[in-house]
C-alpha cells in the first residue's frame, strides 16, 4: 500500500487492526471528531484513487463516498471500532467483501 509519499508499505490485517483501533481510540477520547475522521477519509479517498488511476480494474472511491463499499468499510472500521470485539477487522471486511461480490454479480 503506498503511503502519502507513494512509498510502498506492507499492510496486512494486523496493521489495519492497529491503525483502525488507534483512530477509534482517539475518537472515543475526543482527540478527533467524527467530522474530522470523515473529512480526512474523504481526502484520502482521492489520494487512493490517484494512486490506483492506472489500474483498469480499480473502482474509484471518491466519486460516490456514500455508496462505495470499500470506502464505507474503511470508515466503519474506525467509527465502529470501539464495538468491534478485540478490534478485529474480519467481520467488517468479510461483510464488505460479500456486498462487493453481490454488487458485481448484479451488474452482470
Amino acid at each position: 500500500v503506498p503511503d502519502l509519499s507513494n512509498v510502498g508499505l506492507m499492510e496486512d490485517r494486523a496493521t489495519l487492526r492497529i491503525s483502525s483501533q488507534l483512530l477509534a481510540n482517539w475518537l472515543h477520547h475526543g482527540l478527533v471528531s467524527e467530522g474530522e475522521i470523515r473529512s480526512v477519509f474523504a481526502e484520502m479517498a482521492k489520494v487512493v484513487d490517484q494512486q490506483n488511476a492506472r489500474d483498469k480494474a480499480y473502482r474509484p472511491m471518491s466519486t460516490n463516498l456514500d455508496t462505495n463499499i470499500a470506502y464505507q468499510a474503511a470508515l466503519k472500521l474506525v467509527l465502529d471500532g470501539k464495538r468491534a470485539p478485540n478490534g478485529y477487522t474480519e467481520f467488517t471486511l468479510h461483510d464488505a467483501r460479500r456486498k462487493a461480490k453481490a454488487a458485481f454479480v448484479s451488474r452482470l
